[in-house]
Order: structure tokens, then C-alpha cells, then sequence
């Protein structure tokens, strides 16, 4: 199958980049040649398994300035994109909550040899992030259009799936985040979102509201070690879901640069559930947000996120 006969793309209006970057790493260029950063990592005792870390207590106090910060900060463009006229740039600050609307359905592109390891590893994280948000997530069926691409790339896909994506509305932008995403060198992966800039009338004539997110959109180099590879799945398919920045405060969580933890934690989880909680909504300014959060807080079992009760 071509890159171009297995993309299905909607409609878009706006973007925020996220990415999982490592700024050392400037000669691992290809999925396996990122070998010898996981050995590193490893040894560091990095990129850790458990999801719910002893010793690290998150108070409800915590928990909420953590949300304010992966919530309504920005992480810098990995891939320093331009923006289209219509696109908001990649490298704003969000300003307002943004959150999924309409169910997301997932589409994987893979031509490697890993592909079914692949499809596992995204069931295994959307099923996760399900659970956690409650929102509609599942793997889009025959003929269903997918508003959630996972592209795992070697070096021969990046131009023939740039070409693919600049033929679909706002085509120009996402092939220049695959164009660019082939020449950064520093990064294994990277993860982007498209938004509703405001309330519009879609040309299939579906309305959507303002900041709901359309269409996500993560790309990860084919081949990376197993354990770096899962851990680009679980970050980048959760800042998809409208969590877009990392900050070095905030633990234990993937939502930090340093790779402390390579999967999704119950401090992690916790941050989906406040996202997706119907007191909130997409458009709320962080100030309308945050005067709710506590009262969300309260009603989570933070017994979990503080490791007192085994998760799920």
C-alpha cells in the first residue's frame, strides 16, 4: 500500500506542535541509530515503566498547577514550522482550552516490518487514554475517515507521504511538518493538533466550534528501539488529545523533556480526566478553567495518582 492510498484526512482550520525532543541527540538521524540514546537513557535510569512511581506524592495543589501548565502553556515548534494565513502559529500560546469534540478515529501507516507491533502498542495507549478522558476513541473501520493518522516513517516515506498530505485542505502545512520532520535530526518523534480557530461552517457542512480540535496527527521514525518507540506512542498520542506542552517541573509524568518516564502515569491519566471533565469545555480561557479544576480534583481517586491504590 502507498502512503498516499492509506492516508484519510479531514478538514482543518488551526495547529499547535508538540514533540518529544532530544536536543543532544543531533546524530541519531534514523530509527534504529537511536539504539545507543536509549542504552544512555537507560542506564541513567530514565525512561521508566512504572505508572505509578513510589515516592513522588502529587497534592491536589500540585496536580492543578501541573494541569495549568501541559494545559495552556506552549512547548517551542519542534520542527520551527510557518504557519498558513489560516492556521494559528504553531509556536502561540494556547490561551484557551482544546479538547476533542466528535469521537477521534485513529488510522496507523505503517510500512516497516513493525507495523502489527505498532498497532498494539496505539490500541493499547488509545484504549488507555479512553478510559481515562471517557471520551469516543477507536481505530476508524472500513471506509470510516480517520481524523487521528499515526505515521511510523523510514527515510524513503517522508517525501511520498509530504506529497500525499499536500493534496488534502491545509496540506501544505502538514506536508511541510513531514518534510521538516525528515531533516530534525533531534527528534524521534513529534505530535501536532489542528484546531477550530473559531466557530465555522465545515465545506461537507458540519459546524464546529471554536478551539475543538479536527485532526491529530503524530509522526514517529520506523524502527526506533522498542521502549523509546512506546514511549513516543503514549506522549504523542496524548498531547494529540489536547495536553501540548512538556515542562520541566512536572512529575512523575512524560509530560517533561527530561524522558524520566517513558509511559503514561496515573499523574498523567489524572491530567486527561480534568481535560475531559464536562465541567470544562473547549474555549474556556485558562482563568474560566482553572476556578473549576479544584472542585474536578476533588472528585478524582488521587489515591491512585499517589500511588496508595494499585491502577488499573
Amino acid at each position: 500500500m502507498s502512503i498516499a492510498a492509506s492516508l484519510v484526512v479531514l478538514r482543518l482550520s488551526a495547529a499547535a506542535v508538540t514533540g518529544f525532543v532530544c536536543l543532544s541527540c543531533a546524530d541519531y538521524i534514523e530509527g534504529g541509530a537511536w539504539d545507543g540514546y536509549e542504552q544512555t537513557a537507560l542506564v541513567l535510569g530514565k525512561m521508566r515503566l512504572d505508572r505509578t512511581p513510589d515516592g513522588m506524592p502529587v497534592s491536589n495543589l500540585a496536580l492543578a498547577d501541573n494541569f495549568r501548565r501541559i494545559a495552556f502553556g506552549v512547548e517551542p515548534g519542534v520542527l520551527t514550522a510557518e504557519a498558513e494565513p489560516v492556521i494559528a502559529p504553531a509556536d502561540s500560546p494556547p490561551g484557551r482550552l482544546r479538547r476533542w469534540r466528535r469521537p477521534v478515529r485513529w488510522q496507523i501507516t505503517s510500512l516497516g516490518k513493525s507495523a502489527q507491533g505498532y498497532v498494539r502498542a496505539v490500541q493499547e495507549t488509545t484504549d488507555r487514554i479512553a478510559g481515562a478522558t471517557g471520551h469516543d476513541i477507536a481505530r476508524s473501520g472500513p471506509g470510516e475517515p480517520a481524523n487521528l493518522a499515526v505515521l511510523f516513517l523510514r527515510p524513503q516515506d517522508y517525501a511520498p507521504a509530504a506529497r500525499a498530505l499536500a493534496n488534502q485542505p491545509a496540506g501544505d502545512w502538514l506536508a511541510q511538518q513531514v518534510d521538516r520532520f525528515g531533516r530534525a535530526t533531534h527528534t524521534p518523534c513529534v505530535g501536532l493538533f489542528l484546531h477550530a480557530r473559531r466557530p465555522a461552517k465545515m465545506p461537507s457542512g458540519t459546524r464546529v466550534e471554536s478551539d475543538e480540535i479536527l485532526f491529530g496527527l503524530a509522526l514517529i521514525r520506523d524502527g526506533l528501539p522498542p521502549r523509546l518507540a512506546r514511549a513516543c506512542v503514549e506522549e504523542e498520542l496524548a498531547q494529540a488529545m489536547g495536553l501540548p506542552n512538556d515542562d520541566p517541573n512536572v512529575r512523575p509524568s512524560v509530560f517533561n523533556d527530561d524522558q524520566e518516564f517513558a509511559l503514561l502515569t496515573g499523574h498523567d491519566e489524572a491530567l486527561l480526566r480534568i481535560l475531559y471533565d464536562p465541567r470544562l469545555a473547549p474555549g474556556m480561557t485558562e482563568t474560566e478553567a482553572m476556578a473549576i479544576v479544584p472542585d474536578i480534583i476533588a472528585d478524582i481517586d488521587t489515591d491512585v495518582i499517589r500511588g496508595r491504590r494499585p491502577q488499573d
